[in-house]
């Protein structure tokens, strides 16, 4: 079956999600794991989702369609793809306005509560996985201990920021951790900021000290109410002894949102007669995989895999930047591993032609603009000198221009990927700071 290629949208520290539509052209986010599972795991699998399933009609549960096997036995999460998560709405580092950021702290918090009454821990609440439906309506995703236990390569800096100190120092993944992941969420709402941000030039190990020992800084917003940081403080506490429980912060939550607790926040009144948080527009599908049947009840342990495996472009490898101070690279194997992303299709003359603009240097910034057609869905693709892979693809969905971190002193290439339902069409490498780029 000829299968086009999936987007990519990003990749994290278990697994990468690509772009998809279903058969009713609903928007589709499609979570693809590196490795087959065995017997057992697939069985712990199927027995969660079945869990959460259960929760998604009671709670702002986003749980997985259909779980599909790729031909080489790598598993694939189907599941409805949002506007956009709190990561892209605290992008710019600024924090939301109050009642927005409690609003969708309430929802995790009952959402996390649901799923902890069931006996399902999330283990990984992240900016990343509090999503927002067209309707602007909060959810929290990417829910489940089983593939994290199986696949998570130990801890990451990324996840590092929102981890509980339990789950730093011995991997712990439980109810209380998903409480601390909630108050990190709710600290970033509205500071823009997680409880404990890197800074420049600090070492991951001196990062994960400061999360094992130092104390979170206050919230010091003028309009934020006393209860909220008094809130804040104790889901965040070092001691998972002394975090109250989801269904304890959801009440708490609730109340602040309502205002029958001490509050400066414009109440309007109930959750229910309120306006959503602003929804923002979702953008169409884009480089569409073969339509998927409509939602079924239950998952088909042994139904037949449609996703292409060579047809699975990973972003890394269409952004394969060398930078290796003129040094050659050795060929690539004549054939690649069974499941081995595709390299990258050579850019696409005529309407798919990006432009990329040489970067300029902000310290501790490069801004990046570029030109291509209004139609296409662009990401980032960054490579530091000396490192042989690239970073996690920056989304930037539409938008012609960004502002990338980069660490002073040290050199970049700068690759942007265009992408449309016909093809994927990458701009020429841009050196940064005298960096050497090689295809």
């Amino acid at each position: 079956m000829n299968t086009p290629a999936l987007a990519p949208l990003g990749t994290g520290p278990v697994a990468t999600v690509y772009a998809g539509v279903t058969e009713t052209g609903e928007a589709a986010a499609v979570k693809v794991y590196p490795a087959p599972l065995d017997r057992d795991t697939r069985a712990a699998l199927d027995r969660e989702l079945a869990a959460l399933e259960a929760l998604r009609p009671v709670a702002a549960v986003l749980s997985a369609d259909e779980l599909e096997l790729l031909p080489d036995g790598r598993p694939a999460l189907w599941m409805p793809r949002a506007a956009q998560s709190l990561a892209d709405l605290t992008a710019g580092g600024q924090g939301l306005p109050v009642l927005d950021a409690l609003v969708i702290a309430e929802a995790v918090a009952l959402a996390l509560a649901a799923a902890h009454q069931a006996g399902q821990v999330h283990g990984g609440v992240t900016p990343g996985n509090v999503l927002l439906l067209p309707s602007g309506e909060p959810v929290l995703a990417d829910f489940g201990v089983v593939l994290r236990q199986r696949f998570t390569p130990g801890e990451s800096r990324r996840a590092v920021d929102f981890a509980a100190p339990e789950a730093v120092r011995a991997g712990t993944l439980d109810e209380r951790g998903d409480v601390y992941g909630l108050g990190a969420i709710l600290h970033l709402a509205l500071t823009g900021r997680s409880p404990h941000p890197p800074r420049v030039g600090e070492q991951p190990g001196q990062h994960i000290l400061r999360v094992l020992n130092e104390p979170v800084a206050p919230v010091t917003r003028a309009d934020v109410p006393q209860a909220a940081t008094g809130l804040l403080a104790v889901l965040l506490a070092k001691d998972p002894a002394h975090r109250p429980d989801a269904a304890t912060a959801a009440r708490r939550l609730s109340e602040l949102v309502n205002g029958s607790a001490e509050s400066t926040v414009d109440t309007a009144g109930p959750a229910a007669a309120r306006p959503p948080v602003t929804a923002p527009v979702l953008p169409e599908p884009i480089a569409v995989v073969e339509p998927r049947g409509q939602r079924r009840p239950a998952l088909s342990r042994h139904r037949t895999a449609i996703l292409a495996a060579g047809g699975l472009v990973l972003a890394a490898a269409l952004a394969a930047v060398f930078l290796l101070g003129g040094q050659e690279q050795p060929p690539p194997p004549a054939e690649p591993p069974v499941g081995a992303p595709v390299p990258a299709p050579a850019p696409q003359p005529g309407t798919g032609r990006v432009d990329l603009d040489p970067p300029a240097d902000h310290g501790t910034e490069a801004e990046l603009r570029w030109r291509g057609p209004d139609n296409l869905f662009y990401v980032v693709i960054v490579t530091e000198q000396g490192l042989p892979e690239p970073r996690p693809p920056i989304l930037v969905q539409r938008k012609t221009s960004a502002r990338v971190p980069v660490e002073p002193g040290k050199q970049y290439c700068f690759l942007v990927q265009g992408t449309d339902a016909r093809g994927v069409y990458n701009s020429q490498y841009q050196p940064f700071r005298g960096a050497t780029c090689r295809r």
